[in-house]
């Protein structure tokens, strides 16, 4: 939710700014030439914010990002669950139409804020990746994510040579097409094994979020989880530092045995991928405990 994400960062906003922005949009959507980065400049602009270029703006955005300092927490330790998927229809899903102002958070959340919160995890995956550099396997162990002889793997090699570790682990630095960002090792039973972690940045305070998920980024869980070598984790990481492991709520669409868009592509539809709903304990709710 980058849009989220964004205004968290800013501050200085009413707690109510999506009704608000909601309301504007909906009048906007009425004219002909809309454009929803137009109306949020001017949303903010009257609340003395002055953006020029929200994009930029969005893009820049990485200082406001704090961080990562702890291991990823579990949904249930904050108590989170996975919510009711909305249709994108005209007329919205069982419980509740699909608001204009999803659309326009949707239209801002396209990645814009992604380098902030993969960097911002990157500070955390660095740190724990330092403290295991001189342990016998750690070139192995990272190396054999990518395919022998690939330029990935040529290029993964010469940073872990010249003692590059950034240059090494930020994988989205360097391949887009990874199905993951930033790739972190682990020791599971004395031996280095890889993590590859799919970053998302979220906002620290709605209360619902809203996560893309490529089908290429579906596809690598998919494979990873049923032949290795390691695991891939789903995390989302806001602007306050926090960072939450989300890959239990797309467990069963990782783990089941038909691929979840197989049966579109036998109609020959290649839709681009899924979208993860998350719902956050209400605020006055104690969240579960986590017992793991």
């Amino acid at each position: 939710m980058a849009l989220g994400a964004f205004f968290d960062a800013l501050g200085g906003l009413p707690t109510d700014w999506e009704s608000e922005l909601s309301a504007r949009v909906q009048v906007a959507c009425e004219k002909f030439h809309f454009s929803s980065t137009t109306v949020v400049t001017a949303f903010l602009a009257d609340y003395g914010h002055t953006v020029e270029n929200l994009d930029k703006a969005l893009d820049e955005m990485s200082l406001s990002f704090k961080p990562v300092s702890t291991a990823p927490i579990s949904t249930l330790a904050v108590g989170w669950r996975a919510g009711l998927g909305r249709s994108g229809a005209g007329h919205g899903g069982p419980h509740r139409k699909l608001t204009v102002d999803d659309l326009v958070d949707e239209s801002l959340a396209c990645g814009a804020v992604g380098n902030a919160a993969e960097k911002a995890l990157l500070s955390w995956v660095l740190q724990q990746a330092a403290s295991l550099k001189d342990l016998k396997g750690f070139a192995e162990a990272v190396l054999s994510v990518f395919k022998p002889g690939s330029k990935t793997f040529r290029d993964v090699k010469d940073a872990l040579e010249r003692g590059d570790l950034e240059g090494a682990l930020y994988v989205a630095d360097r391949w887009s097409g990874a199905g993951f960002d930033i790739l972190g090792l682990e020791s599971v039973d004395d031996h280095l094994t890889p993590v590859r972690y799919e970053c998302k940045a979220i906002s620290s305070s709605s209360p619902r979020v809203r996560i893309h998920l490529s089908r290429n980024e579906i596809a690598v869980a998919r494979r990873v989880s049923l032949s290795g070598p390691g695991r891939w984790m789903l995390v989302g990481v806001q602007p306050d530092g926090q960072c939450v492991d989300l890959t239990g709520l797309v467990a069963d669409l990782i783990d089941e045995a038909e691929a979840p868009l197989a049966p579109l592509h036998e109609l020959g539809l290649e839709p681009d991928g899924l979208r993860l709903v998350v719902e956050r304990a209400a605020q006055t709710d104690e969240p579960p405990v986590d017992t793991e």
